[in-house]
């Protein structure tokens, strides 16, 4: 499984719009690696996301484009 769908999977029960540290607390109840835990936690504390993509993004992903 990739990174991309490690998260998703973590985040699946996720409500949006959410802070980082709202996805931190999610992901950690799916039991998400620590590592994972802690990208979410070092994501701008102020910023509110709207969508899993734009929480991807932030933590280094690419956005994906559908043809």
């Amino acid at each position: 499984m990739g990174e991309r769908s490690r998260l998703a999977a973590c985040l699946a029960t996720a409500t949006f719009p959410a802070s980082a540290l709202d996805l931190a607390e999610v992901a950690e109840a799916h039991d998400a690696p620590a590592s994972m835990v802690e990208a979410l936690r070092s994501l701008p504390a102020e910023r509110s996301y709207e969508t899993f993509a734009e929480v991807w993004v932030d933590l280094g992903g690419e956005m994906e484009h559908r043809s």
